[in-house]
């Protein structure tokens, strides 16, 4: 049995209390179906994510649309753009997964816009994600450029792709389809929870030659599941 909108809402609105990240955040919540919608605001883009995070780990919410604001509360000292910008440089110059990477971070109304390139699908990803912490930050625009030291044929990413979700657990997989065009993945079909939903698209980013994924995967929890 799945859960019903009802208690999806329920759910969502029990994480959102106790989530601390979450706190100052004003959130709405509409179901319908499986697929979550979520509006509002929230004080900072860390929380923005953190309320997109709880959505997706409620059991049977098949898709997630975060519709939210960021809003810093009342007594908010705003953060100017050029303390941003130096935040952000100082996350990715330190990171030494980054090492190497030619990066360029310009900030704008507290919209981060990261520009450059880099080898991996991953680092583009990893970049972001450490934007995200800094202080001030309403919106990112992530232009990143992902260009592959060795560029392997479609056929090579796709196999390659499918091999690694077999060792993880083959069964959980077996409905995925994994198409490859010009470096562009597109994951289809359903998966049992939200962990093989979140660890496909993990292994599909850490994939040698991919340049981006379209992760059109929906979650499918078993028959009988209570």
């Amino acid at each position: 049995m799945t859960n019903s909108e009802q208690q999806i809402g329920r759910d969502l609105a029990e994480l959102f209390r106790w989530d601390v990240r979450l706190e100052g955040a004003s959130i709405r919540v509409h179901v319908d179906d499986t697929c979550v919608t979520l509006s509002g605001t929230a004080p900072s883009y860390e929380a923005r994510m953190a309320a997109e995070a709880c959505a997706w780990s409620v059991p049977d919410v098949s898709c997630v649309d975060n519709e939210v604001v960021v809003r810093p509360v009342d007594g908010y000292d705003a953060v100017r753009d050029d303390e941003i910008r130096l935040q952000v440089e100082g996350m990715l110059s330190g990171s030494a997964k980054l090492n190497g990477s030619r990066l360029v971070v310009s900030v704008k109304n507290g919209e981060i816009h990261l520009h450059g390139m880099v080898d991996a699908l991953w680092k583009k990803r990893l970049a972001e994600e450490l934007a995200a912490q800094a202080r001030g930050v309403i919106r990112i625009s992530n232009r990143i450029g992902v260009a592959p030291g060795m560029v392997p044929e479609d056929k090579q990413i796709a196999a390659a792709l499918e091999e690694m979700l077999g060792k993880t657990n083959s069964r959980e997989y077996r409905n995925v389809d994994v198409q490859v065009e010009f470096g562009i993945v597109t994951l289809s079909g359903a998966v049992p929870s939200w962990e093989a939903f979140s660890h496909a698209d993990s292994v599909a980013e850490r994939t040698p030659g991919v340049l981006s994924i379209k992760n059109r995967l929906t979650i499918r929890p078993p028959e009988g599941r209570e």
